[in-house]
């Protein structure tokens, strides 16, 4: 069960990560489960934080567009 949550989590967040608004708040409210629960699962499952996983995800993609010589 624990899988599945962190795999719709990673969806979420591959889906909507460069929206603004995206975070895990917004994630658990999708989820309909409480944001301690989600973070908790994820932190276990992963070894990172929903936070970081979402921050991760939009410096990659800046890199990624730098590197195409596109301003972010």
């Amino acid at each position: 069960m624990h899988a599945e949550l962190v795999e719709s989590i990673k969806i979420y967040i591959d889906n909507n990560y460069t929206d603004v608004n995206t975070n895990v708040y917004i994630i658990s409210t999708e989820m309909g489960m409480s944001r301690e629960h989600i973070s908790k699962v994820f932190k276990e499952q992963t070894g990172d934080t929903v936070f970081d996983t979402i921050h991760k995800k939009r410096i990659d993609r800046a890199v990624l567009l730098l590197k195409e010589g596109k301003t972010v």
